[in-house]
């Protein structure tokens, strides 16, 4: 990090390096002057520079992002740890103690990390706490450390490529020459890395943008089949529209405009659902969320692409479902209508039965998919993993 912002000051506008323990918990506890020590094992404790605020926007609820992780022995908590161990109490200046032996200050407290950020976090110990923490003096230039991960931020107008470029004679520089041959850099979008990275010791296991696809063509098959039973049903109510219809046209109304007024009506039909959808889906995400056990988290409010895509969607769903009731009925003639012989709705009956067959076939996969994904996540559940998991402590030995 350090040496990339030294090499590149024109390409490079800041860095910052994050560390873990590369261990499961770690002890951190809290000693107050008049009750019982508050104690836990935490599993999201990194190290971070002291740029850390000039690469990520994290928010600070107190402290300064200029001054937090600049001395040895600082730590960030953030608020949701801050109430579980020191309650109501400001726990700017008091003291945690790392692993039983070591005294840290904490100097400032974070905002709770948001659910769909890159890594969790839930403590922040400076960077150059490192010999305090007995890690070793060499660490910190140790070339092929894998729990250490560098995050750059590019000057404004520079291209990737423009930096990469660079980085072969960059490890001919720095690395051992044992393994500077065989040893490649490379840069890799933040927004890239929890969908589409599966590189070797990644921050955190990340997820496949194939669940993704999966779960957007479930929704598209669910708009099909609302689709078409909006279709089924308002060809079967044209009937009750026949006359308006035949009005209409004898007043005047052209055809186009009688296929603008049911679009329209499609689409106000069509708003409307969404419209109902939003607060449903705040209803049912937490039961999901129970039986997946994930913390999918419906952030989306405040955005303005999102808007703007689900108005888009609105009036495509609209548009699409819409089309054929619209032309269906702006093709009834006038004279059969107004004198009761429309009888019975022939045309297109052929075209229906087709949408009612696809309608339940569409039903029919969705119900069994998710009999089957069910299932599944019983299994993972409840499944006899042959021995028994209760009242059973875990002691890690180090070799």
């Amino acid at each position: 990090s350090q040496a990339l912002v030294t090499d590149f000051p024109n390409l490079i506008e800041s860095s910052v390096r994050l560390f873990n323990f590369q261990a499961s918990t770690l002890a951190m506890e809290y000693r107050p002057e008049n009750g019982q020590p508050v104690q836990f094992n935490e599993p999201n404790i990194f190290l971070a520079d002291s740029t850390f605020f000039e690469v990520f926007d994290f928010k600070l609820a107190q402290g300064n992002v200029k001054e937090v992780l600049n001395k040895p022995l600082s730590i960030l908590l953030t608020q949701e740890m801050a109430n579980k161990y020191f309650g109501n109490e400001n726990p700017v200046g008091k003291i945690l103690r790392f692993e039983g032996q070591t005294d840290m200050t904490v100097t400032g407290v974070l905002e709770n990390t948001p659910t769909n950020s890159h890594f969790q976090f839930d403590f922040l110990i400076s960077f150059s706490s490192l010999n305090q923490l007995g890690i070793g003096p060499g660490i910190n230039q140790n070339w092929y450390w894998n729990p250490c991960w560098t995050y750059i931020v590019l000057k404004e107008g520079i291209k990737p490529e423009e930096l990469e470029s660079k980085f072969k004679d960059f490890v001919q520089k720095y690395f051992h020459p044992a393994i500077k041959d065989q040893t490649r850099l490379a840069l890799q979008p933040l927004n890239d890395i929890h969908l589409y990275s599966h590189l070797d010791y990644e921050i955190e296991t990340n997820s496949d943008v194939t669940l993704v696809y999966i779960f957007a063509i479930i929704a598209v098959f669910i708009l099909v089949i609302a689709g078409i039973n909006f279709i089924n049903l308002a060809t079967a109510r044209s009937m009750k529209r026949a006359r308006e219809v035949g009005v209409r046209k004898v007043m005047g109304a052209l055809p186009n405009q009688l296929i603008g007024q049911f679009l329209a009506e499609s689409v106000l039909f069509s708003l409307f659902a969404i419209i109902l959808a939003i607060p449903f889906v705040y209803m049912f995400l937490p039961g999901l969320n129970a039986l997946a056990h994930k913390e999918i988290a419906f952030t989306f409010i405040t955005n303005g692409y999102f808007w703007a895509a689900l108005l888009l969607i609105v009036i495509l769903v609209g548009l699409v479902g819409g089309i054929y009731p619209a032309m269906f009925l702006s093709s009834f003639q006038p004279v059969k209508v107004l004198s009761g012989k429309i009888g019975k709705i022939g045309s297109g009956a052929t075209l229906r039965k087709l949408l009612v067959v696809a309608q339940f076939a569409i039903s029919g996969i969705l119900i069994i998919g998710t009999i089957i994904t069910y299932n599944q996540l019983q299994h993972l559940r409840k499944a006899n993993l042959g021995f028994d998991k209760e009242q059973v402590v875990l002691i890690p030995i180090q070799r």
